[in-house]
């Protein structure tokens, strides 16, 4: 369920192909597949995210799959866990985003809060290049 906190997405999308055997949901983390112009969901808690798959879309293995890209701008995560407005995030096993413990990379700051699991919140995307406090 969107945020009440309004966002309009702002990082750059481009095209990726799925090539994960799970649907890529919309504010799930993505990584770099395997082939040239591939993704796949980030399946490693505090991994590295490339980018966060578009609102739009739902794509199954081998689909396009819209994917925002770079820093500094807004975008939608996909809650793992309910977190704070304002809080450094970082991702889970499954692709979605939870607050970044000590440590951990910092990966988006929230733009509102999450109540639950698969809250679609606004953020903004950090290049992961640093640590939460």
């Amino acid at each position: 369920m969107p945020s009440n906190k309004q966002v309009s997405p702002t990082l750059e999308k481009k095209g990726f192909v799925n090539e994960d055997a799970a649907v890529l949901l919309p504010g799930l983390a993505v990584k770099y597949g395997q082939a040239e112009h591939g993704c796949a969901r980030v399946a490693a808690a505090n991994g590295r995210a490339m980018g966060v798959v578009a609102l739009d879309q739902a794509q199954g293995q081998g689909d396009m799959t819209a994917v925002h890209i770079g820093f500094g701008e807004a975008c939608y995560v996909r809650a793992g866990a309910a977190f704070a407005y304002g809080a450094y995030l970082t991702t889970d096993a499954t692709g979605r985003w939870v607050t970044a413990a000590s440590g951990q990379l910092v990966q988006a700051e929230s733009l509102g809060a999450a109540a639950a699991i698969d809250d679609l919140v606004g953020a903004i995307r950090h290049s992961g290049l640093s640590v939460a406090p």
